[in-house]
């Protein structure tokens, strides 16, 4: 469904306190120091900018649930029963370990673990992709193993993936925002009413775009930095619920079953980025964990290239990328959206190959 005047009073609350919460950080939080390896900037920068991310959407949504919820303990059991709580944890655990990382630097590889342990746990415990659809071959049920490992892998891709594309001021918390807007119209218009867990979900993703709002009123400044508190939280909210819809019952004429084309065709601007450069990086010889700036976007920057404008290219990429998601998701097609994810993927490979040449011959 299209957005209504009570998402923007839902969307408002949240928005002013990230927006107060990150000016208070501004002060508190702990500084991201220059590397000179992946980050650009010269001098220390707040970090740790999700955590009034976080404050701001949860604030609102347990006011929220508060307000509009007259029997909680029912909401509680319905999550408890459609399997929500692990992807409650997921994502809480995530927003802890990045705040944990930004304050106390912790080695990638334990980081990576802890993330894993965490994705592996949520679906195997809650919800998760149980079929697949394939271009020219329809829908493929996975068994429940395939399931766990697929589902797992997806989430662990998605959120580091967000991760690595936070190293411009605005580029990943932005088109997050889009993101997880474009995932709530989805919702909206897809998903049949059921428990009410779906408003909830839908509400969520409204609150925490809102909120990441506030956030960038000083991100875009220079002011302050998500961190891995934001990167890891947003990154893990979008997984999650992007699950989630995959798992709820359909209305009107839309297919969703085996349709993770869709909310990968919404995130294709970082995957396409993420894992052309980790394969690019791979084949160099090179670790794949290592801070570096070989990013296509991170190429921009290296070139000269405003980083508002850089972000703002990555921004109108996600905007295309899902109007397209909406569109397959509307029709009711058995691909489920893997033609046009397909078909988007080469064009972004064409563009990142010669993005990269470009660079190459002017050795920028």
């Amino acid at each position: 469904m299209p957005f209504s005047p009570a998402d923007v009073l839902l969307a408002l609350p949240a928005f002013l306190i990230s927006l107060i919460a990150c000016r208070v950080l501004i002060a508190i939080a702990p500084k991201d120091a220059p590397d000179g390896v992946r980050k650009f900037q010269a001098a220390p920068v707040p970090s740790a900018g999700g955590a009034g991310i976080f404050i701001g959407a949860a604030v609102s949504l347990l006011a929220v649930i508060g307000w509009f919820t007259a029997q909680p303990s029912t909401l509680l059991s319905d999550a408890i029963a459609a399997g929500l709580v692990p992807h409650l944890v997921l994502i809480l655990g995530c927003f802890g370990l990045g705040l944990a990382d930004d304050v106390l630097h912790l080695p990638a590889r334990a980081k990576l673990l802890i993330l894993a342990a965490l994705c592996f746990f949520t679906v195997t415990a809650g919800y998760r992709a149980d079929a697949m659809t394939l271009p020219w071959l329809g829908t493929l049920v996975l068994p429940p193993l395939a399931a766990i490992i697929g589902s797992a892998l997806w989430l662990i891709v998605i959120i580091n993936a967000v991760n690595f594309m936070d190293g411009v001021n605005g580029l990943a918390m932005g088109a997050s925002a889009i993101m997880l807007l474009a995932l709530a119209m989805l919702i909206g218009m897809t998903t049949m009413p059921g428990s009410g867990l779906e408003l909830y979900t839908r509400a969520a993703l409204i609150v925490f775009a809102a909120a990441i709002g506030g956030f960038l009123v000083w991100n875009l400044r220079g002011k302050i930095y998500a961190g891995d508190t934001g990167a890891l939280g947003i990154g893990a909210l979008f997984g999650s619920a992007s699950l989630f819809w995959l798992s709820q019952p359909t209305s009107g004429a839309s297919t969703k079953s085996g349709a993770i084309w869709i909310p990968a065709l919404i995130t294709l601007p970082f995957l396409a980025d993420v894992l052309l450069t980790l394969i690019w990086r791979w084949r160099r010889g090179e670790d794949v964990l290592n801070a570096h700036r070989d990013h296509a976007y991170q190429q921009f920057i290296k070139a000269g290239w405003p980083a508002l404008k850089v972000s703002f290219y990555w921004w109108m990429f996600t905007v295309a990328c899902s109007g397209i998601a909406l569109k397959s998701a509307q029709r009711n097609d058995s691909d489920g959206g893997s033609l046009e994810f397909l078909m988007v993927l080469i064009a972004a490979i064409i563009f990142w190959i010669a993005q990269r040449r470009w660079f190459a011959k002017r050795k920028l």
